[in-house]
């Protein structure tokens, strides 16, 4: 049994969740447009998504071997809860999509990581992929209305919604097929 590589997982993993999401975008319209129109004032999600930033930037910084960090790697424990408190404290408004964009600026980081060494020319559409990610969390961040307006516009269940669901779909069974074959 041939061994798996971990940009087979990413592509997997990502394709997977790309494809669960585009699906329910395209087969509950009603639903997915009302969970996304509320997704941006909803606080428990934000506070959710922090949570998961805040511990993957305390995880990465203690697990990648910085030789700064490890003069002050006590100094980590205490300020991911400090740096935890302060952005759901100050931050509140519209969490969610911030701590959404936060999400998709590190999550391209093991993706580039896996597609690095891989020899397969495929691995660019990981690697193209994890830099589309990574802008949109800049773009999120940066104007988290943003992703108000993109809600409007995409509503699921029109033209332009069916178009994103079958793109967003296409692209996560393409890179379910990729993983499983060509990684």
């Amino acid at each position: 049994m041939p061994e798996i590589s971990s940009l087979t997982v990413s592509a997997v993993v990502t394709g997977s969740v790309l494809l669960v999401f585009f699906l329910a975008w395209l087969c509950f319209p009603q639903a997915t447009n009302g969970r996304l129109a509320a997704f941006p004032r909803n606080r428990l999600p934000g506070i959710a998504l922090t949570a998961v930033d805040i511990t993957l930037i305390a995880y990465l910084l203690l697990s990648e071997g910085f030789s700064w960090i490890e003069a002050y790697r006590p100094l980590v424990f205490v300020a991911a809860p400090a740096a935890f408190a302060i952005v759901v404290i100050f931050m509140d408004e519209l969490l969610s999509v911030r701590a959404l964009g936060g999400l998709f600026l590190l999550i391209p980081f093991w993706i580039l990581k896996t597609a690095f060494m891989h020899p397969s020319s495929a691995r660019l559409l990981m690697t193209s992929f994890a830099y589309l990610v990574a802008a949109a969390g800049m773009a999120l961040i940066w104007s988290p209305y943003l992703f108000g307006r993109i809600v409007k516009r995409a509503r699921a269940g029109g033209p332009a919604g069916y178009i994103i669901g079958f793109s967003g779909a296409a692209l996560g069974t393409a890179m379910i097929i990729l993983g499983f074959f060509a990684y």
